[in-house]
């Protein structure tokens, strides 16, 4: 846990607390500090990272708090944002440029770029600028995909260069860069939602993002958005051409570092939840090709509706425009849907299910001459299993069979069955894995 304590104070301290609560240590560091970001370490440890004027600082901790080593910056480099690599720190840093002031603010002009520390804090390599001209101090974050490259985003407001036209606008909006493990930009988007405020992102396994972004207004409106696999949206952002450039982070002598005891009051507090009212509108689903596999009785009916919102029309292989359809045989069926300046095919395959693929008798005469002499069900279609079950008119079970190719010669107990009508309960699973049910009577005759 960290405390940025009086930012004109100026103090920072740390206190570590156990998972009932319960303090562990406190420490202050620094006299004069501006607010630190903090990380946990695969080795129990820290990294804290801040704007500590007129240096900024990285400071490695163990789990007790104490000073591994810590590095001392260019006061023009602000690291914002930080991972664990497996041999090192991939940081998020912005670099300031205070030789041009935006509109003579005081407020310089920086570039994000990423760069790597090794576990010992010495600087590996510096990658690639991931946006030029952005005014002020920003938000950044940065994190790991499944497919082991890094996922950034930041916020701009100024001229970006897009694949078709500068970008040019004095609202922020959501600058989304994937790098490689070594700092190279494999690809930048923009989102063409002005007036971002606060955002955040996840990573989702199959390597898409679910992004969350505020809009500046009277009523605060947070977007909520999932990318396909690529990390791309199907109508709310823009491919951004990336800007060549080059950045240097320089790392200064370190001076010492002031650590100290302090002591930690922890005050328990009654915590009310509450239930806001939420309201959630769609804008724009990331809806990509789809194939659908299901299966039919023949002689049945199937309805498919694949409207979704947004979609804005329907084009079937048959001419239909209709978002419903109605199957009555097995087959491909195929639509294209075009919905926000994209258009998607969904692919239906349906299967016969080999549904009534079995004739069953309803009478037979076990006197022995060889003509209809036994009861079984005949079967049309490739079976997993079957079962069958005969019973009294009393409700007595007489006949019993897992076997497909076994037949009831009208005996019970080893007794001729008397002459009567039964009931059968035929249940059989076809190799598509459809299970059915056929009931029914059949007379024994003699």
């Amino acid at each position: 846990m960290i405390d940025p304590g009086l930012y004109y104070g100026r103090f920072q301290f740390i206190t570590k607390i156990n998972t009932d609560g319960s303090l562990l240590w406190g420490k202050r560091y620094y006299e004069e500090a501006d607010p630190y970001e903090i990380m946990v370490t695969s080795d129990g440890g820290f990294m804290l990272f801040n704007h500590h004027f007129p240096q900024n600082t990285i400071l490695k901790l163990n789990a007790e708090g104490q000073e591994v080593w810590h590095k001392e910056f260019d006061s023009k480099v602000y690291t914002g944002d930080m991972i664990e690599m497996d041999d090192g720190y991939l940081c998020l840093a912005s670099v300031h440029n205070y030789n041009y002031l935006i509109n003579n603010s005081g407020i310089g002009i920086h570039h994000y770029c990423t760069y790597k520390l090794d576990f010992d804090g010495n600087v590996v390599w510096i990658g690639e600028p991931i946006d030029n001209d952005q005014p002020g101090f920003s938000s950044s974050i940065i994190k790991e995909l499944p497919d082991k490259n890094y996922y950034v985003m930041t916020r701009t407001s100024n001229v970006i260069m897009t694949t078709t036209t500068p970008f040019i606008t004095t609202s922020p909006r959501i600058l989304r860069t994937k790098i490689s493990p070594s700092g190279k930009i494999l690809e930048q988007r923009i989102s063409t939602d002005t007036l971002v405020t606060g955002f955040s992102f996840d990573v989702f396994p199959d390597n898409s993002l679910i992004l969350l972004n505020g809009i500046i207004s009277w009523n605060s409106i947070n977007y909520i958005s999932r990318t396909d696999t690529l990390q791309h949206l199907a109508c709310r952002d823009s491919i951004v051409v990336p800007q060549k450039d080059s950045v240097n982070i320089s790392v200064l002598p370190a001076s010492s570092v002031s650590i100290s005891e302090v002591d930690v009051l922890l005050i328990q507090k009654e915590v009310i939840i509450s239930e806001p009212e939420i309201f959630l509108e769609h804008i724009c689903d990331n809806i990509q090709n789809e194939s659908i596999d299901t299966f039919m009785c023949r002689g049945d009916l199937l309805a498919f509706n694949v409207d979704f919102y947004n979609a804005e029309s329907f084009l079937w292989q048959d001419g239909s425009t209709e978002p419903i359809i109605e199957i009555t045989e097995p087959g491909i069926y195929e639509v294209e849907i075009a919905f926000c300046n994209n258009v998607i095919t969904k692919t239906i395959t349906v299967l016969d299910a080999g549904c009534n693929c079995v004739d069953i008798p309803n009478a037979f005469t076990p006197d022995g001459d060889g003509l209809n002499d036994s009861f079984s069900p005949s079967y049309n279609c490739k079976l997993k299993n079957a079962t069958l079950k005969i019973y009294n008119r009393w409700g007595n079970l007489v006949f019993f069979t897992h076997d497909r190719t076994a037949k009831w010669n009208g005996q019970h107990n080893g007794k001729a069955a008397v002459s009567d009508v039964y009931v059968y309960i035929l249940i059989y699973e076809t190799e598509l894995g459809v299970t059915n049910k056929e009931s029914g009577d059949v007379t024994l005759i003699r």
